[in-house]
């Protein structure tokens, strides 16, 4: 019941408030004699609220209760009682009061008090207290879109309208909480006449529903923009800065019509940082920091690629940026927006320069909100002008080895805006090694899509692109490794084309790859090594560097086919060997392969695109002038894009009656199809397809094969399998009572613990450890780094190998 005690207590807090507001108000006399308004209600006076027993009971009661049917039990026989009182024809101002604010007790438990929205609404017609209370009621039960919202327009039109300015108050608050699009033309006219009332509370509230009106229907106010440019003049600062709010605003949606407002900005600007305002909105001895902060994110907008308007900013900036040599932290806030600002518009070299010593300031604090906040504002420096980095070469390397996961994600935001063919291999390795050691998949996803993309950008040899990436990939799980297939197949497509032994040496890369026995590799590793070798073999065919037969290369994928992969990864297998069929010369001991792997696995549920490439095996094996056909080199040149074969086709189609070819924007403009057209589509079935496993074995499988298990396949399916040997054949039985037993096979799963510990990644840490000092020079060669008995050199090394090349 602790969260029905806590809503209890804030709402006894709250309508203790209201009591008090209640009981103030009697101090409005003064008010109301000052401003010689409203006569009548000085001559009835304001009354003082005196709340019976009732109210107090209802919130202990609540309080001191210990289940929730108790609570229900004991709030439905408390409305039933408050909508009998509400009815009485002769309720009295105070039991009015209490019972409503009973029933928004009620409300606030979630509970249904509908009936007394109309007495709120009622209430508002009555003294200043009851008005008071009446639009508090009213603002907690009704929105904008209640139906009953309609019954307050003539009650907002009179309090915004009257000579109280009380009531005005009130009315101009109700309007930002509860006119809706419809209803403001009706009160439009009375709150832009409100702006030029003496008071300033009151010319801040009208700027503060204008502003509402701008939010929920733009043009509406349109027409009134001179009013908001009038109120940039107001002699008091308050209705400056919400007039201000107004055209920030507007400049969001477009900055060119005001343009002219720079120059008035600035003068604001100077005013404040300068100390020619009162002192009520210092904070910190800060002159109205969230001001100076607001005109800023303005000025920012107005000189976005815009030069000359940016030269007129450049020396409020400097000057703002010297305002702010303090240690308060409010003072690091708009040092922060002046550093947004000026990489925002054209700034120049000076304004760059003192915007990166004001960084220092931020990384060299102790407080990990500032240093976040320091890495956020160099990391937006560095993208101007590379070299603003390196002037925080330590900070930098402090915040890499800090132990706090979101100072180390932000460094590598900053770092790889910094990265450079020079400095690729060192700033990789670092990710590589905080891949390798946090499990968090959302962290892994951020950290290895940033890695890929600075590899693929910047790497400047393809051994060590492939070695890296294949690093990655083991560490990553099968879901985000497929994100980067389509990306690393085009970076090993532009490297291959740009070296005369590309293509050879990709192979070499990926078969030593494939021919890893100590433990199944992930999927993506699987599918990018397919591809390779299927798109790259027949090209190297008789070089002596691949060492391999084709038919050598696809034993060597039936075997990878076998492991428990993805249905997907198998259609890549699938695809890479239907491309080395040409150079294969036992085709049918490769179908008799595949076909004793399906007759074992009795693999159901599976995809349609796997059958169906199967198929496409299976015929070309069947007929060797396919695979003669399918030996011929096809370049996009001798691709016919416009199918010309097709004419004759078309052309007796369209003599036979049938419809010419719409494209896609006039089909949707056709009309629905008849009814009569419909039975030409009788006899189809649209259910979905069903697994059809005779298409992927020659032969039924045979009952009784041994040692056979069960096994859940990478896409969660549960199929049958059994041990397959190093060639693939699964040449053994087993008893057909096993065949359908689902038992864990474990042998997907990583072994990363031992007798002696827990054990990383071989490979990972291998190049973790080789490349962690490493150096990269311009010509792409590479040395390590001498090991220094030093901490402090070793800091300095990593220094110089990750800022290379940005001086």
């Amino acid at each position: 019941m602790a969260s029905i005690r806590d809503v209890t207590s804030v709402t006894a807090r709250t309508l203790d408030f209201l009591a008090g507001l209640c009981l103030n108000l009697s101090m409005s006399r003064i008010i109301e004699k000052t401003l010689n308004a409203l006569p009548t209600i000085l001559n009835q006076g304001l009354e003082t609220v005196n709340y019976g027993a009732h109210l107090k009971t209802l919130c202990h009661s609540v309080l001191n209760i210990d289940s929730k049917y108790d609570e229900e039990q004991y709030i439905k026989n408390e409305i039933k009682y408050l909508k009998e009182k509400l009815n009485q024809p002769d309720v009295t101002s105070n039991c009015l009061r209490e019972s409503l604010l009973c029933c928004l007790f009620c409300h606030i438990l979630s509970y249904d008090v509908s009936f007394s929205f109309i007495h709120a609404i009622k209430l508002i017609q009555g003294s200043i207290v009851d008005k008071t209370i009446g639009y508090v009621l009213v603002r907690c039960f009704l929105n904008e879109n209640h139906e009953l919202v309609v019954l307050l327009i003539n009650s907002i039109q009179k309090d915004i309208k009257s000579s109280n300015v009380l009531e005005v108050r009130l009315g101009l608050i109700a309007a930002c909480s509860l006119i809706n699009t419809e209803m403001i033309p009706a009160v439009l006219p009375l709150v832009v006449d409100r702006l030029n009332h003496p008071k300033v509370f009151i010319r801040k509230k009208a700027l503060a529903c204008l502003y509402r009106f701008l939010v929920i229907s733009p043009n509406s106010v349109q027409h009134i923009e001179d009013k908001f440019r009038h109120a940039l003049t107001d002699k008091d600062l308050g209705v400056v800065w919400s007039a201000l709010y107004l055209f920030y605003h507007l400049i969001q949606k477009n900055a060119e019509p005001y343009k002219d407002l720079v120059d008035s900005l600035i003068h604001i600007q100077g005013q404040v940082i300068n100390r020619q305002i009162v002192s009520e909105y210092d904070y910190k001895h800060i002159p109205a920091p969230w001001l100076q902060i607001l005109i800023l994110k303005i000025l920012a907008l107005l000189g976005q690629g815009d030069h000359e308007t940016s030269r007129k900013i450049y020396p409020v900036l400097a000057e703002t940026l010297q305002k702010c040599e303090t240690n308060q932290e409010i003072s690091f806030a708009i040092v922060d927006e002046c550093i947004i600002t000026i990489a925002t518009v054209a700034a120049q070299t000076e304004l760059l320069e003192d915007a990166t010593k004001l960084v220092g300031k931020f990384l060299k604090s102790t407080s990990k909100n500032l240093q976040y906040l320091g890495l956020c504002s160099l990391t937006k420096l560095t993208i101007l002008q590379k070299s603003c980095a390196a002037a925080h070469q330590m900070s930098i390397i402090g915040c890499l080895e800090d132990t706090d996961n979101t100072i180390k994600l932000k460094t590598f935001d900053l770092l790889g805006v910094m990265t450079n063919s020079n400095n690729v291999k060192v700033i990789c390795t670092r990710m590589l090694s905080f891949l390798t050691d946090n499990t968090d998949q959302s962290v892994q996803e951020t950290i290895a899509t940033k890695m890929v993309d600075l590899m693929i950008e910047f790497s400047p040899q393809m051994e060590w692109f492939i070695e890296v990436i294949i690093s990655t990939l083991e560490i990553l799980n099968t879901r985000l490794g497929n994100k980067f297939v389509n990306q690393i197949q085009h970076k090993i497509k532009r490297d291959v084309s740009q070296r005369a032994d590309g293509k050879e040496t990709v192979i070499n890369l990926f078969l030593a790859v494939l021919q890893t026995e100590c433990k199944p590799l992930p999927d993506p590793v699987v599918k990018v090594a397919s591809w390779v070798l299927g798109e790259y073999y027949k090209n190297t065919t008789g070089s002596s560097s691949t060492h391999r037969s084709a038919d050598q290369l696809t034993q060597l994928l039936v075997r990878h086919y076998c492991q428990p992969i993805g249905d997907m990864t198998r259609f890549y297998i699938l695809s890479a060997v239907i491309k080395l069929l040409p150079s294969c010369h036992d085709h049918e001991a490769l179908l008799t392969e595949f076909n004793n792997y399906h007759a074992m696995c009795r693999i159901e549920n599976i995809t349609a695109s796997l059958i169906q490439k199967f198929k496409e095996l299976q015929l070309l094996i069947s007929n060797k002038e396919l695979i003669k056909k399918t030996s011929s080199d096809i370049t996009r040149d001798t691709m016919d894009f416009t199918m010309s074969f097709l004419d004759e086709f078309v052309c007796e189609a369209l003599e036979n009656g049938a419809k010419p070819y719409l494209p896609g924007y006039l089909r949707k403009s056709q009309p629905p199809v008849l009814e009569e057209t419909k039975s030409l589509f009788a006899g189809l079935k649209m259910e979905a397809y069903r697994s059809d496993y005779s298409a992927l074995s020659s032969s039924p499988p045979a009952s009784g094969q041994a040692g056979q298990t069960s096994h859940a396949g990478q896409d969660g399916l549960w199929v049958s399998r059994s041990p397959v040997g190093s060639s693939g054949s699964g040449a053994s039985t087993a008893p057909s009572n096993i065949r359908d037993t689902a038992v864990l096979n474990p042998t997907s799963v990583k072994k990363v613990w031992s007798k002696e510990g827990y054990k990383k990644s071989e490979s990972a840490k291998t190049l973790t450890e080789e490349n962690l000092t490493a150096t990269s020079s311009h010509d792409n060669k590479t040395s390590s780094c001498r090991p220094s008995s030093s901490e402090d050199d070793k800091r300095q090394d990593l220094a110089k190998a990750l800022f290379e090349g940005l001086s």
